[in-house]
């Protein structure tokens, strides 16, 4: 069972190791959809554990900081 919190924004998955966790979930699209809860997370910062990639289901990330922020802050490689 997932379990969420209330944010300032909503509400977002509890984690012990991720900062600012959102589940994107509910969402309109631009065709009027709506994203699947759990589909579409998004994180300040990403924990690249496997076994966060196993609890999150995770089969892509994607980075979507500038080249400077990456820069000060590289990402871990994932193995795999």
């Amino acid at each position: 069972m997932i379990e969420y919190e209330q944010t300032m924004n909503g509400y977002g998955r509890k984690s012990e190791s991720m900062v600012n966790l959102h589940d994107l979930g509910g969402l309109k699209t631009a065709n009027g959809r709506r994203i699947v809860s759990g589909a579409l997370l998004r994180a300040c910062q990403w924990d690249d554990t496997p076994e966060t990639a196993e609890r999150y289901h995770v089969a892509r990330r994607l980075d979507l900081r500038s080249p400077m922020e990456r820069g000060r802050m590289p990402a871990p490689v994932i193995a795999g």
